[in-house]
């Protein structure tokens, strides 16, 4: 993958001398803040620009964009952005990538700042995934980003759709499986013909293979991940279960267009197991979502776009633990105490039964994989449905999960083990993910518009309910004994404020300032901070 970088590098030296349409920029910004954890808003949704850790930062971003050609069936484009920051081995390539058009077909090469789902992002609370949180990850993206109509549809129907490939490429540590593989899709449709545009859609993100920290490697089968199928050739869990760590959701809602502006209603359902992602199952075993609701008006000055979501990711597929184990004191095979139990693999319960375990009385009927279900639901899950706690955003094989550089690449709404260590530093947690709260609920408000003709705003007020993680409530996804002095046990109230404006300079009209407070507080810690920043395009 990091061969993918010297296409930009060769391409952009070989028409150094042409003729090319250059659009260059400087942006500085210095930020402090009273507690170790900045405010929320002051960090988040920034391409990871930005450390959510540390009282002082300061930072300055280059970057320049070029249109290289425009034809009428191909244009191309590069960029190139790197960030300075204090101190200066904090510094890192920001972006760098070759990206553009060939007849309806959008491609990127590289590492470029796009997200596809993060639309509203400068003031929602992000994208469950696919976001704009975390650094530009390297990779190769190819599809069509936006919709399109359907030749011979009349108008009525659009599409758009994208596939990526890239690699999160942090190196190996003990425990963590580095230079690990990402895959991304999503396939969307929409009426088109009306104002009123309803749409369904549905994103899927993938992690599997990397190097462990003793050099080995993790077998690679991209089929069975891109499919969400099991995989004989990585073996062991993955066999029976999806190949590599699996997220995505479900995605339905309306955009329309007014003669006074433009509204979006939509509705996600986010997943990480077979419980979200088969569409029987979304809606009676998947109970988590985010509404979103956002207004564009294009006559108003004040407000020209507000914002209201309301995120649900505290159920994860309930509190029961994920699949059947082996009992304690009924497992006639005492090595296979605590392994997994794939029921669906059974052909015959009868000798199934007799064969594996002792003391467990025959139910009226005899064994089926109803009555089996039933018996260990009853006696070993507390009485709830297997599949449960799902862990949005972590995964068992890949500890850092879905973020990148230590920031969440979906929602920034989870805390990372290093943001939680910064507010509960007397906590023990079982750290079995980064993601050590990711069960949470909030209500989101964002606006933005114009004071005066030179002056702007973007406002952020968020509410969270925090309920921390199954993994952590219990001593793993697998247990039922209860955490000792679990930091979550009653639920942690928080808010999240934040205010930026940006003034243009009247003499130069290229020159904004800009400023921004923001304040967190509630029962996780109180955090007041300021960022002060100057943008310049060349």
């Amino acid at each position: 993958m990091k061969k993918l970088f010297i296409i930009p590098i060769l391409f952009i030296t070989f028409i150094a001398k042409a003729q090319v349409e250059v659009d260059a920029g400087i942006s500085t910004m210095a930020s402090f803040s009273s507690f170790e954890l900045k405010p929320l808003w002051m960090h988040a949704n920034q391409w990871g620009v930005i450390d959510p850790l540390g009282k002082a930062d300061a930072m300055i971003l280059g970057d320049v964009e070029m249109s290289l050609l425009r034809m009428k069936n191909f244009t191309l484009d590069a960029g190139v952005a790197g960030v300075v920051r204090n101190p200066a081995n904090a510094s890192f390539l920001h972006e760098l990538y070759l990206s553009g058009k060939i007849s309806f077909i959008d491609f990127v090469i590289g590492k470029k700042a796009y997200a596809p789902h993060a639309t509203y992002d400068h003031i929602s609370s992000g994208s469950y995934l696919l976001g704009s949180n975390a650094r530009p990850v390297p990779k190769i993206s190819i599809g069509i980003f936006d919709f399109i109509q359907v030749p011979y549809t009349f108008g009525w129907l659009e599409v758009k759709g994208y596939l990526s490939q890239g690699v999160l490429n942090e190196e190996p540590q003990p425990r963590i499986t580095g230079n690990v593989l990402h895959h991304e899709k999503f396939a969307y449709v929409r009426i088109g013909k009306y104002h009123i545009k309803p749409y369904g859609g549905l994103t899927h993100s993938a992690l599997f293979g990397g190097e462990r920290y003793d050099g080995s490697k993790i077998p690679v089968d991209f089929w069975a991940t891109l499919w969400a199928k099991g995989s004989e050739k990585i073996g062991g869990g993955e066999l029976t279960n999806a190949a590599g760590g699996h997220e995505g959701f479900w995605d339905f809602g309306i955009d329309a267009d007014f003669d006074f502006g433009s509204m979006h209603l939509g509705m996600r359902k986010p997943f990480t197991d077979r419980n979200g992602y088969v569409l029987k199952h979304a809606f009676r075993r998947n109970q988590d979502y985010n509404f979103i609701w956002h207004f564009k008006l294009n006559n108003s000055r004040f407000v020209k776009q507000m914002l209201v979501e309301f995120v649900k990711t505290d159920h994860q597929s309930g509190e029961g633990i994920p699949d059947p184990l082996y009992p304690v004191g009924f497992t006639k095979d005492p090595a296979k105490v605590g392994q997994l139990i794939f029921p669906w693999l059974v052909s015959d319960w009868e000798k199934y039964m007799d064969d594996n375990f002792t003391g467990i009385p025959r139910p009226e009927g005899g064994w089926s994989a109803r009555s089996f279900e039933d018996y260990w639901q009853t006696h070993f899950n507390q009485g709830h449905i297997f599949g449960g706690r799902a862990d949005n955003l972590n995964n068992g094989m890949y500890y850092r999960g879905y973020s990148y550089h230590g920031q969440s690449m979906g929602t920034p709404l989870f805390h990372t083990y290093s943001m939680v260590r910064a507010y509960a530093p007397n906590w023990s947690p079982n750290n079995h993910g980064i993601f050590i709260n990711n069960r949470v609920r909030a209500l989101h408000l964002g606006l933005m518009g114009d004071v005066t003709t030179r002056l702007d705003y973007i406002f952020k007020l968020t509410m969270t309910a925090n309920y921390g993680h199954w993994a952590e409530k219990y001593r793993s996804r697998y247990s039922w004994e209860l955490t000792p002095d679990y930091f979550f046990e009653e639920s942690k109230y928080q808010h999240h404020s934040y205010i930026k404006v940006n003034y243009r300079d009247w003499l130069l009209e290229k020159l904004n300032l800009n400023g921004a407070l923001g304040y967190d507080f509630g029962d996780l810690y109180n955090s007041f901070g300021v960022n002060i920043g100057l943008d310049y395009r060349f």
